[in-house]
């Protein structure tokens, strides 16, 4: 749901004006010749980051990376690798676990990879201009707590729920019981008996039974022998179903999902758009400001007056009903015109 909504958003490249406004930088009348040169490169650039991803891939991939590592690893790819000032012409969403943040003695990040990356090996650290690291969890990433560390565990316990799920079903639900005698057997009459008892109970409740011509057959029961039948084990039993969404809601609660989005529980919402406003209000768009200010860190470096917006009106505008009954109020109340 993360990655979707991520991947979906289109981008543009913002002027902020003298009395800090923010108009389109390639429409504004205000923006210079420089700048503007410097948006349509950028924008060329995240609409298609490489030759193998189109933007939706590339940013489907990077939500997936910050929600489940914790962090990002953007290789920044110039045609002259040493100088910081060049625009990119490829962006790489690198292998996060492969990665180890290092400061220099300039206290400058750099980039150490384990293995050899996109032509860049462990004795050649990437410097700080080479890559936007995004953080979701602390800086230290991956090496301290991170989502990805819990939600791992919540899966693993959901995937157990599973199996013994399974197990129940197809072990529990069987006809089973206890055969028990108060007399003492010889060890050699007792492995008859019991040989004997197995084959009879296996002939009775089998789903083939050996003997056809005996439907409703019985056993015969010697040496003061009883029987006593055990309950078969159900899922109620042993509460798998509530501990199963109580799991599921743990994960979705983790990541900032509402469980009703992907059909887990029942909802407290009065409509599925409000469900949407509180996702994209309180799980999207901080996730949207914080790679919006990196954008802006690593990219505009030089050109102060630019920066990238993702266009969250699709995320917002509602259902068909809601964008009229918003347009209509806004007319009425003399704050939009019909235009």
């Amino acid at each position: 749901m993360i990655g979707r909504a991520l991947a979906q958003c289109s981008l543009t490249v913002m002027y902020k004006t003298d009395d800090g406004t923010f108009e389109d930088a390639l429409k504004s009348d205000k923006a210079g010749t420089r700048d503007k040169n410097k948006a349509r490169q950028i924008l060329n650039l995240l609409g298609e980051p490489n030759n193998f991803q189109n933007q939706y891939e590339f940013w489907y991939q990077w939500a997936l990376w910050y929600s489940l590592a914790g962090e990002v690893f953007t290789l920044l790819y110039r045609k002259d690798q040493k100088d910081p000032n060049q625009t990119p012409i490829e962006l790489y969403n690198l292998d996060a676990t492969l990665i180890t943040v290092q400061a220099n003695p300039a206290r400058y990040p750099t980039y150490r990879v384990s293995t050899p990356t996109y032509g860049f090996n462990k004795d050649e650290p990437l410097a700080s201009y080479q890559v936007i690291h995004c953080t979701e969890a602390p800086w230290q990433g991956s090496a301290g707590f991170n989502k990805g560390i819990l939600a791992t565990e919540l899966v693993a316990l959901d995937t157990d729920i599973d199996l013994y799920a399974n197990y129940v079903m197809q072990n529990g639900a069987k006809p089973s019981g206890i055969f028990s005698t108060t007399q003492v057997i010889p060890d050699s009459k007792f492995k008859e008996i019991a040989a004997r008892l197995k084959e009879a109970w296996s002939s009775m409740t089998g789903s083939r039974p050996s003997d056809l011509s005996k439907p409703g057959q019985g056993m015969l029961l010697d040496q003061g022998m009883t029987y006593e039948a055990i309950k078969p084990l159900t899922l109620q039993d042993v509460d798998a179903r509530e501990l199963k969404k109580q799991t599921m809601t743990r994960i979705c609660g983790l990541f900032g999902v509402p469980p009703a989005m992907i059909g887990v529980g029942e909802s407290k919402y009065n409509n599925t758009q409000t469900m949407m406003d509180e996702f994209y209000k309180g799980t999207m768009y901080p996730t949207l400001v914080s790679i919006q200010q990196k954008l802006k860190q690593h990219l505009f470096n030089g050109f102060p007056s630019l920066f990238i917006q993702f266009d969250t009106k699709d995320f917002l505008k509602g259902a068909p009903l809601d964008q009229m009954n918003f347009v209509s109020a806004g007319v009425n109340g003399g704050i939009l015109t019909p235009n």
